[in-house]
């Protein structure tokens, strides 16, 4: 049996577990009914989710890309 085969397929599971925790963090936050402690106006509530969104998938890709 090959050692340095076992070895990487560790590395690669080490890898991968922040992005399995951060699409869980996703998820929760996505599971919430109110993800905002004070509420902000509709016209901003809109526009800050598609923020939020765009930074938390960007950070999930970067992730990911790792």
């Amino acid at each position: 049996m090959d050692k340095r085969k076992n070895k990487y397929n560790y590395i690669d599971l080490i890898r991968i577990i922040p992005v399995i925790l951060f699409a869980g963090y996703i998820f929760y936050l996505s599971s919430l009914s109110q993800p905002y402690e004070v509420e902000p106006p509709k016209g901003v509530r809109l526009f800050l989710n598609y923020i939020l969104h765009i930074i938390e998938f960007a950070k999930l890709s970067f992730l990911a890309f790792f």
